[in-house]
């Protein structure tokens, strides 16, 4: 009778240390492999432009900018992206994203969203803002390394538009005075100053310039072309990090077959 209680207390044991271990390896891989999936769904999606602008108000839902869930990852992969309305290009720090008309969170985490898209790029101020993730290459996260003087180059609707960049500052969250119409040709960017919860918003600022639609086409063209490289980097990066998330996969099976003939 002792023999089969010890036997049975062994096994126990045996159960709550696979249980914990298979749970601390399942802590360890979730960031990773949440990482791993909004970063490749980001790369790979394609989504449609449309060359009509609103010329009304969009009604806008009610979002909390911050670091996305799994969950909200996972829900990416069913979300069909709306049509654009344009694109962002800034060669020099390689943000190339797409440009929706509603705020709403599946938007923000497949490129930029125009708060206020009714307002004409070439006497208003159009605001812009997206996420900043862990992986920096993604996003708004290159705004980081933004320098004054750079070019700023965006497609809105059939139109297009050049920009120089001339402010680049820190704010508080609750500061959206840097949203104001001040009916000057702007652009204004907006993302977290940092990739994790912050109550601090990157604000970088831009001013329209001058210069003939077809020159403009033609630049926009040439860093996009320039960008294609960049993209194709990042993708390799994360084929490379989904075979490293399978292999650790394996290892923890293998470690669990160990820990279960112990």
């Amino acid at each position: 009778m002792n023999e089969k209680s010890q036997a049975r207390k062994d096994r126990l044991i045996k159960g709550l240390i696979i249980i914990l271990f298979l749970g601390g390896i399942i802590c360890l891989v979730i960031p990773f492999a949440k990482r791993a999936l909004l970063s490749y769904r980001i790369e790979s999606v394609s989504v449609q432009q449309t060359l009509s602008v609103p010329t009304n108000e969009v009604s806008q839902g009610s979002v909390i900018i911050q670091p996305p869930t799994l969950s909200e990852t996972l829900a990416l992969y069913r979300h069909q992206p709306e049509a654009s309305l344009g694109r962002l290009v800034i060669p020099d720090v390689a943000i190339d994203v797409p440009i929706f008309p509603t705020l709403i969170n599946e938007n923000l985490l497949l490129g930029a969203v125009t708060m206020f898209p009714e307002r004409d790029p070439n006497q208003e101020n159009l605001v812009l803002v997206s996420h900043h993730l862990w992986n920096e290459t993604l996003l708004f996260g290159p705004l980081m390394n933004v320098q004054p003087g750079q070019a700023m180059f965006l497609s809105y609707g059939d139109q297009v538009y050049q920009y120089r960049v001339t402010e680049i500052k820190t704010v508080p969250a609750t500061e959206i005075s840097v949203m104001d119409n001040r009916q000057l040709g702007e652009l204004t960017l907006i993302t977290c100053d940092r990739p994790t919860l912050t109550d601090q918003r990157l604000v970088v600022n831009g001013t329209l310039v001058k210069e003939e639609p077809d020159e403009i086409k033609e630049k926009m063209h040439n860093a996009q072309e320039q960008g294609v490289k960049t993209i194709s980097d990042n993708r390799l990066i994360i084929r490379h990090f989904g075979w490293l998330l399978v292999c650790v996969f394996i290892i923890m099976l293998v470690l669990t077959w160990i820990v279960i003939k112990l």
